[in-house]
C-alpha cells in the first residue's frame, strides 16, 4: 500500500494540505488539550526531542525524492496512561505523504509520561521542515 493510499481522502495532493483527518489507533473520549501555552509543553517537546531521529530519518527519506522539500503540518495525539490511541492530521502543508504517514507511523508508538491529573489528554505539536 502506497503512502497515499494510508491518508485519509481528505487530503488534497494537489493543494498539498489536509485537515482534520484521523488516523485512528483506538478509543477516543473526551479529555484535556495541551497547547505550546502549557506547562505540560516542555515535557512533551522533550519527548519530541528523544525521537528526533526517527523525524529526521522520515524527513530524509523525503529529501532523496525532492531536494527542496519543505513545509509543515501539526499532528494532535490523543494519550490515554501515556499510550498514543489516536494521531489526527492538522494544517498539513507538506507534499510528501510518505513523510507524513512515516512521523504519524513512528509517533504512534511514542509514550508519554502522566500528564495533568486525567487519563487521557490530546496533544497538539507543530512539525517544520526546512531544507538544510
Amino acid at each position: 500500500m502506497s503512502c497515499d493510499e494510508r491518508l485519509p481522502p481528505v487530503f488534497d495532493e494537489f493543494a498539498g494540505t489536509r485537515g482534520g483527518s484521523h488516523l485512528d489507533r483506538g478509543r477516543a473520549a473526551p479529555s484535556s488539550t495541551l497547547l505550546a501555552t502549557t506547562p505540560d509543553y516542555e515535557v512533551i517537546r522533550s519527548v519530541v526531542r528523544a525521537h528526533s531521529d526517527e523525524i529526521r530519518a522520515c524527513y530524509n527519506a523525503g529529501l532523496t525524492r525532492d531536494p527542496n522539500l519543505k513545509g509543515r503540518f501539526t499532528l494532535r495525539w490523543t494519550v490515554r496512561h501515556g499510550e498514543v490511541e489516536d494521531v489526527e492530521l492538522m494544517d498539513v502543508r507538506l507534499d510528501d505523504a510518505c513523510v507524513v504517514v512515516c512521523v504519524v507511523d513512528e509517533s504512534a508508538t511514542w509514550s508519554f509520561p502522566r500528564l495533568r491529573a486525567v487519563d487521557e489528554v490530546k496533544i497538539n505539536y507543530p512539525f517544520l521542515f526546512v531544507t538544510p
